[in-house]
């Protein structure tokens, strides 16, 4: 191998490192992000259930005349939080 062939072998391998360099920080660039410990997972379904609780005892509390002519006597907040609740969520509660 002639020394012009060595040397733009070598150019070849110090042009192939650089850009394994660059792609190793753009791959590291990608797992840190800034917004991990911001994480919260989704709202479970019994979560889910006991807001929707509260927010139609909140509504009976502070709109009762409308409530009680809307709603028929004897509907608690409990009942229609739970009709209000999506279908995987009622599903998942009753197992």
């Amino acid at each position: 191998m002639t020394l012009l062939a060595f040397s733009q072998q070598g150019e070849a391998l110090g042009e192939l490192q650089e850009e394994i360099d660059d792609l190793r920080e753009e791959l590291r660039s990608y797992a840190r992000y800034d917004d991990l410990d911001h994480y919260e997972p989704p709202e479970s379904p019994e979560e889910m259930f006991r807001r929707e609780i509260g927010e139609w005892a909140d509504w009976k509390k502070t709109r009762s005349a409308v409530f009680q002519n809307i709603i028929r006597e004897g509907l608690d907040p409990e009942s229609l939080a739970f009709c209000f609740l999506p279908d995987d969520v009622q599903k998942r509660l009753m197992n």
